[in-house]
């Protein structure tokens, strides 16, 4: 009557449920001690029965996997899973997760990470998570770490972006932008086009005096403004001593031109002799000279002025 190890090694090999319990219903299939009559011991005898609920559930456990050891045991099999239907699952140490070459690890739809009170890694410096959805949205600023030399993102479209803000664009910024191609640019509108340079001054005009513009007093080179593309001035002339076609020399004060520049440049005053042009006599990359056509009169004064552009 006492055989409940050898019954549970016979179930056990049977391969199928040694234990099923179910409220109202008798557990079959399993072997209980009845205690005798005459024994004088029966909490002993009924302490039996107990040994071998344990030693079956001890089986049970065994046979599944769900006694935790320290090689680790496989909750579920390749066939079989374990579903857990539970708000949390608690851990009380760090878990490891390894997926096979096939298998991924999955969050259901409308479950998070959830948000740590410090900064996380996400993956390693040699591992990485690929982001596989629509849209990736944040509600904050996005920074990158990596140090100048490295871009800090790649980014395969060419379709314009709405409303990007950029300081530098190929390492020029507003302050101090690069030439704008080598090429011929479409046709553009403007409501002013005003050229910047290093502004010319009176020293880079240069006359001649006896003879020309005048001496006693010398004549002078004043009220100069502008650059290189746009500038005017003043001479006024000498109080004796003025010869025929007088010319001035303007020396360019911002490098060299490409090649040498169109120029246009005419009076901007009606002083005698009134109807006295300048002709612009020759232009290089870096000099402009022109020719007063006629005899500049004593002291008056001579406005000019020029606007000259690159080809």
């Amino acid at each position: 009557m006492k055989k409940p190890l050898a019954i549970l090694a016979v179930l056990l090999l049977m391969g199928g449920s040694v234990l099923a319990f179910q409220t109202g219903t008798r557990t079959t299939n399993l072997n209980m001690f009845k205690p005798d009559v005459s024994s004088v011991n029966w909490g002993a005898e009924i302490n039996l029965n107990f040994d071998t609920l344990d030693s079956v559930l001890s089986g049970t456990a065994d046979a599944f996997g769900l006694r935790p050891n320290a090689t680790g045991n496989d909750l579920g099999t390749t066939t079989r899973r374990w579903d857990v239907f539970a708000e949390t699952v608690t851990f009380n140490t760090d878990v490891s997760l390894t997926r096979s070459a096939a298998n991924t690890l999955q969050l259901a739809t409308g479950d998070l990470f959830v948000p740590q009170t410090t900064d996380q890694d996400i993956g390693t410096t040699s591992l990485r998570w690929d982001l596989f959805g629509n849209n990736i949205n944040y509600d904050n600023q996005l920074t990158s770490l990596i140090v100048t030399g490295t871009s800090p993102f790649v980014v395969a479209s060419t379709t314009k972006v709405v409303n990007l803000n950029v300081e530098q664009v190929d390492g020029g910024d507003w302050a101090a932008p690069l030439a704008i191609g080598t090429g011929t640019p479409a046709d553009g509108d403007f409501t002013r086009l005003k050229a910047k340079g290093t502004a010319l001054v009176a020293g880079d005009i240069a006359i001649v005096t006896t003879g020309a513009w005048g001496d006693t007093a010398n004549a002078v080179v004043s009220a100069v403004t502008g650059n290189d593309q746009w500038f005017q001035w003043t001479i006024t002339a000498g109080g004796a001593n003025t010869g025929a076609n007088p010319t001035i020399i303007i020396t360019f004060t911002d490098g060299t031109w490409t090649t040498a520049p169109i120029v246009m440049c005419n009076r901007q005053d009606f002083a005698a002799p009134a109807t006295v042009t300048i002709t612009v006599t020759t232009v290089t990359a870096t000099v402009l000279t022109l020719t007063f056509d006629g005899t500049p009169t004593v002291t008056n004064v001579y406005r000019f002025a020029c606007h000259v552009g690159g080809i």
